[in-house]
Formats: C-alpha cells, structure tokens, sequence
C-alpha cells in the first residue's frame, strides 16, 4: 500500500485522482512502468454494492496502441463517450480484459464480479470496477483531475 504522494512518484504518467482519494491506494509493476489501483469500500460515500469492496480504479500504461481489448460471455457491452473518448461498459457475467504489454497479451480478469467502466487517455488505460450503475462510475470518471 502506498499514498498518493508516493504513488505519483512510481509511475512514468500523470495520474487522474477524484476530489477525495481513496485511503487505499496499491502499486503493481508492469513492463512499461506500473500500475495505480485506488480501492474504496463498500461503506465508502462512492457507488458501490455488497461485500468489502465497493470501487476499484486502476490506470496502467501499457505498450500498445489503445492498450487493451476485451472478451465477455453473456455480459452487456455498450459503447460510448467517457471524458469526451471512446470507452466501453461492461455489465452483467463474468469477463476479462486483456491488454498488450509485451507478448502475449496479459489478460486481467474481473476482480469484484462488477461491472466495468474502461477507456483510453493520453496513453493510459482507465478502468473502473464496481458493484454500482453506469451513471456512478461515469461520475466518478468525470470527476478525476491531475493533481
């Protein structure tokens, strides 16, 4: 676990963090740098559902061109504009995200059985997962500003 000061410091891209930040805050090393996970719980003021956790946000650079590809079985994928870019919203079964940071394409499956939230900025890979509706996760992705 890391806070934010230290956070910003071990990645190579500018973070986007909400008006109030998680207290739980983990980093990951990847090939191309790392990844940021913020964790709320269920009980935090954020959407969320039943059980620990309510809210996972990662963001991770990763070497290729829009960095990640998704597969689903019997969940709902919609389309559509997140921060102004093209995004995607996967909601219902279980699923997985894949992404190419080297060879073969590292596959991330669903952590909290949510629903996710995912798009493409300035050459990072956003994701929102949780156990809330579409329109929380798209406040929360509105709500994220460097800082």
């Amino acid at each position: 676990m890391v806070n934010l000061q230290e956070a910003m410091g071990r990645v190579g891209f500018p973070l986007l963090v909400p008006d109030d930040p998680p207290a739980t805050i983990y980093h990951d090393v990847m090939p191309s740098g790392g990844a940021i996970h913020m964790v709320w719980a269920a009980d935090e003021p954020l959407p969320a559902g039943d059980g620990d956790i309510g809210v996972l946000y990662s963001q991770f650079q990763v070497s290729g061109s829009d960095g990640y590809f998704k597969t689903v079985d019997d969940s709902t994928v919609e389309t559509m504009t997140v921060r102004g870019l093209a995004g995607f919203w996967i909601e219902g079964a279980e699923h997985y995200l894949a992404y190419w940071d080297e060879e073969p394409p590292i596959e991330e499956s669903t952590r909290l059985a949510g629903n996710v939230l995912a798009w493409h900025e300035n050459g990072v890979t956003h994701r929102i997962e949780t156990r809330g509706d579409l329109d929380s996760a798209l406040a929360l992705a509105e709500s994220l500003s460097t800082p």
